[in-house]
């Protein structure tokens, strides 16, 4: 998902870096992203939720994307003081399986295409948004039929 929509941002003239990940470095301990868009930074942490999962019942019965919410919480408790220490917003892209966005996702969406729109001559504006929405929802599917292809190849939940 991260390297769709870095791919996609840089499309429209932003600048999107993938962290990567050093081998001996634990994981996530960087956000996924890096964004710059007409001198704003964001720093940016992908999550993808599965509220249907038996670990998320509780919180997928209190709400319409509680469980996003609660993962997009739990993103800011460990990203968001090293995101305004480096001079950036944090945003938590925090997505659900079955198609939920949050609001802080749509926001930061909303924002890229306000922020790009000037830079932006190819394309207009909604095709860039259908063509955003488009890339996250794809990756979102490969995400899900991952997740079932693995279930299925090793029998887990």
């Amino acid at each position: 998902m991260a390297k769709a929509l870095s791919r996609w941002i840089r499309d429209l003239g932003g600048i999107a870096v993938l962290e990567p990940r050093k081998p001996d470095e634990p994981r996530g301990r960087r956000p996924d992203l890096r964004v710059e868009l007409e001198g704003e930074r964001y720093n940016v942490d992908v999550v993808i939720s599965h509220p249907m999962a038996a670990s998320h019942a509780y919180e997928a019965e209190c709400g319409s994307l509680a469980v996003a919410q609660k993962a997009a919480a739990a993103k800011h408790a460990k990203h968001a003081a090293d995101a305004k220490a480096a001079g950036a917003e944090f945003v938590a892209f925090s997505l659900e399986s079955t198609g939920g966005w949050t609001m802080e996702a749509s926001r930061f969406v909303s924002t890229v295409l306000k922020q790009t729109k000037a830079m932006n001559a190819r394309w207009c504006p909604r095709e860039v948004v259908k063509g955003l929405h488009g890339v996250i929802a794809m990756a979102v599917v490969r995400d899900n039929a991952r997740a079932v292809r693995d279930c299925a190849r090793f029998g887990g939940e």
